[in-house]
Formats: C-alpha cells, structure tokens, sequence
C-alpha cells in the first residue's frame, strides 16, 4: 500500500465504515503506527496482521477498549522493542507472533494479560528471559533470542507440547527442566550441549516426536539413552552419526559381508545385528529392539 519508503499512516476516522469488519490485514505497507481507536472501533475484529511494517509501539492505552473477539494478532517483523500493560487489551487472543522484532524487555506481568494464550511467537528478538506465562500455551517459539537457561517461566508449563529455543547459549546445566508430559517437539539444536540433553525434559521420553539437536557439541550417547524413546520419528545428527558407525564396520566382499556378525549398543544402547545371511548388495539391517519408528526408517541402508 505505501509508496517507496514513505511511512503509511491510517486515521481513526477511516475505520468508520468498517465497524463490522472480522479479518484485517496490513502488512508490508510501511505502517508506522496504529490507530489509536482501533480496538474500540472494530470491536467484531478476530485475526489482525500487521506483520513487516514499521510499527514500534502499540497504542492500545484506552482500558475502555478491550478486544474480546481477537483470537489471532500477528505483530511480527515490525520494529517493537518492550511489551508491557498494553496487551490487556487481548483477553481473548489465542495466536500471537511477535517474532523478528527488537523486543528486549516484557514486563513481567505482561503475557498474563493473555489468558486464553496457546501459541506464542518470540523467536528472533533480544530476549534474555521471559516471565510469567499463562499456563494454557501449548506452543512456544524462542529460538534467536539471548537464553542461555531454559526459563522457569517455560519449564513450568503443564501443557506444553511444542518447544523451540534453537539458536541460543543454553547448556544441558540449565537449572530448570520441563515439567510437560505431553511435550512432542523439542529444539535444542545450535546451543552449547555437551552430552544427551534428557534431564531437561525427564517426563516427555515417551512422548518426544521430534528432537533436534544439530549444531551442538554432543560427542557420543550413552548406551540405552534413547530406550524409551518410543514415538520417535526425527532426531537430528545422531542418525547421521549411527549410520556412519554401521558403515564403518559393515564391509562387502563380491556383494557378501565380510565380518560374520555385529552387535552394537555403544549408540542407542539396543542389539542391532547384522548376520551374514540376511545382507545383500543393498546392505540390509535388522534391528532386534528399539523404538518402532526408528527400526522402520533407519536401519536400512
């Protein structure tokens, strides 16, 4: 909507004849600012994007203007860089992305003014942490941020099923571990851990779906680290690093093996043998124990 680089600006007044208006979107117009009477004026509204503008603070002062039917706010990639008392204006939000912003500071009562909060986007701000979230989230992004310890404030988080603080200073020292059950997706990748990460979430082994570890300084497992790891599907780096191990020691000789039999637990802490009978040409693996996931999609090679 903005012309070249000039600053796009809307007027309180122009909102009139869209007072019954559901779904506004503005994004990558130069918007500078938002109307001040925004959320009196559209009090039907229920998704707002106004990502990739020029935005640096939010005008929501007005106590008498609260919206109640707002489920999905998108700030993301404009130029905020605290959060405080102003987003008491969204009881209701379920959605919300601030992510690629300049953020730095959320006051610590700040995101409990968003009770019915599930998702929540903070990755790619200045974060070094974050205090008091409402207990609904159910995902959280914080990755390329300034963690260097997973929050409390995340660690307490019942219900948590997706969590991403990729791109951080965290170590597997973190103080603080996760209290989720149900937790599916972890990202951890392109920290500073040293050895398998799973004391920070103790009660999520037979729920983890995904684990992304790449980028780490993580040199080996331990043997029967991943046992109970029953749902696995993805578990980035240590397939690569036991599809090595396996190729290292499986030798073909005229399209037979070479060494009899292999069992190997230094990995993945389960016997994996390989009898000459049962690999050809294609290298066929069978794996006698582990997680389901894991004997389907890796061990063939």
């Amino acid at each position: 909507m903005a012309l070249a680089d000039k600053p796009f600006v809307i007027a309180d007044e122009s909102l009139d004849p869209l007072r019954r208006l559901e779904k506004l979107s503005i994004t990558s117009s130069h918007l500078v600012r938002l109307p001040e009477k925004l959320l009196c004026t559209l009090r039907n509204l229920q998704v707002l994007n106004v990502s990739s503008n020029w935005i640096s603070s939010l005008p929501f002062t007005d106590p008498s203007c609260v919206a109640n039917q707002l489920i999905i706010v998108d700030f993301s990639r404009n130029r905020l860089e605290k959060l405080g008392a102003e987003l008491h204006v969204l009881p209701s939000v379920r959605q919300l992305s601030l992510l690629d912003n300049r953020l730095s500071q959320i006051e610590p009562e700040a995101l409990l003014k968003c009770p019915l909060l599930q998702q929540l986007e903070l990755n790619g701000n200045f974060i070094e942490d974050v205090e008091n979230l409402p207990e609904t989230l159910i995902h959280i992004n914080l990755a390329s941020n300034r963690l260097s310890v997973i929050p409390p404030s995340v660690a307490a988080l019942k219900h948590l099923v997706s969590l991403n603080v990729s791109h951080n200073t965290i170590d597997e020292a973190s103080p603080m571990v996760c209290v989720s059950k149900v937790l599916e997706f972890l990202d951890l990748s392109a920290n500073r851990i040293k050895t398998f990460p799973s004391r920070l979430f103790p009660n999520s082994t037979t729920t983890m779906v995904h684990l992304h570890l790449a980028n780490n300084a993580i040199a080996d497992l331990k043997p029967f680290e991943l046992m109970n790891f029953t749902r696995l599907q993805t578990v980035s780096d240590f397939l690569r690093c036991l599809l090595y191990f396996v190729e290292s020691f499986v030798m073909f000789s005229s399209g037979k093996l070479s060494v009899c039999c292999i069992e190997f637990v230094y990995l993945f802490g389960f016997a994996a043998r390989i009898p000459s009978k049962k690999v050809t040409s294609r290298g066929s693996v069978m794996v006698r124990n582990g997680p389901e996931k894991i004997r389907q999609k890796v061990f063939r090679m």
